[in-house]
């Protein structure tokens, strides 16, 4: 019985994320939700306190499913995890290894994202990560991380202020990302300049920092439910 109801747990988390995936298109998750900065701390308390209780909820119930499954079932009910196993791959809920590419994105060496507005042009922002993942996923990349986050086709890409959240957890610069896909074309598609007119144009004028490299030994972790917004606090907005 117990066994029964974790794969239908399991089945019921997986469902949700290949309905998320199968129907959305890349382009419109990651769209830009700025938000004033007089709004910050209000937001921040909020995505805190939210995304712990999420993360809490997320860790127990994977964890009662892992132990769950350990037990002895039927071939069936083998065959069904079997299958589980596989939709958890697909839908970036696995870890995966492999050939792929490497991304820096960097601001320029002199900005000071700290004190400089949220349009300047010598700094990264959320829409030049959206718009790299979105190649990345349309020249057919396997998984994408971003500074160790699986990036899945819902991940949402925001900022608040110069913060950029990925997953609902705060990155910062240099954004290393990662995609398990096949080296050649993903790069070269990359370093077409058509492709990312903003982000090379920003490079030659502003310093930006952008560069790419093929990589024989990749490994991007799993999508694994942290909302937790890392080192994020009203006092680094400042």
């Amino acid at each position: 019985m117990l066994q029964r109801l974790a794969l239908g747990i399991t089945g019921l988390l997986i469902g949700v994320f290949t309905f998320s995936q199968y129907h959305s298109i890349p382009l419109g998750p990651f769209r830009d939700q700025y938000q004033p900065n007089a709004d910050r701390e209000a937001i921040l308390k909020t995505l805190n306190d939210e995304q712990e209780r999420l993360k809490n909820q997320i860790a127990d119930l994977r964890n009662w499913i892992e132990q769950t499954q350990k037990s002895e079932g039927s071939s069936d009910e083998i065959d069904q995890i079997k299958i589980l196993k596989e939709l958890e791959k697909r839908n970036g809920l696995t870890s995966l290894e492999g050939k792929g590419i490497g991304i820096i994105l960097d601001d320029s060496p002199d900005a000071k994202r700290a004190f400089l507005d949220v349009n300047d042009n010598s700094l990264v922002h959320a829409a030049d990560l959206r718009d790299v993942i979105n190649l990345l996923f349309v020249d057919g990349a396997a998984a994408i991380a971003i500074n160790g986050e699986r990036i899945l086709v819902t991940s949402p890409i925001t900022c608040v202020g110069n913060n950029i959240l990925v997953n609902n957890s705060n990155l910062v610069p240099p954004f290393k990302i990662e995609a398990l896909g096949s080296p050649e074309a993903l790069y070269l598609n990359i370093l077409n300049t058509g492709q990312l007119p903003s982000l090379y144009g920003r490079k030659e004028t502003y310093g930006l920092q952008f560069s790419i490299a093929i990589q024989n030994d990749l490994e991007i972790p799993a999508y694994d439910g942290n909302f937790a917004i890392k080192n994020l606090t009203p006092e680094s907005l400042s």
